[in-house]
């Protein structure tokens, strides 16, 4: 049976992509190639083409965009590991007077 994909952003009409069968089998198959060590077994990396589908469009598009443009949750997030890490620094440098912090 043909899977599909529907992308509705509910504000325009929403977008379906149908995969046949036959592009849903080369997923699965290119699914099977991607692994990992997994006690000393390659082991696939996703445990569906659903998965990998998503798993990738995070890794590939999701995650580098909000690295590039961070949302201001992020923006804000990004602000408070450098004070942490400032404060950090300051703490470990009075930890042990007479050393200067590393950068």
């Amino acid at each position: 049976m043909p899977t599909t994909i529907t992308w509705n952003d509910g504000v325009t009409t929403p977008t379906v992509l149908t995969l046949s069968d036959e592009v849903v089998a080369s997923l699965e198959s290119f699914r099977n190639t991607m692994t990992s060590m997994q006690n000393g077994l390659l082991t696939p990396i996703y445990p569906s083409v659903q998965v990998m589908v998503v798993g990738v469009f995070t890794q590939s598009l999701v995650l580098p965009a909000l690295a590039q443009f961070p949302p201001p949750s992020i923006q804000t997030a990004q602000a408070a590991v450098e004070t942490a890490q400032s404060a950090l620094a300051v703490a470990q440098a009075a930890a042990v007077p007479g050393l200067a912090p590393s950068s």
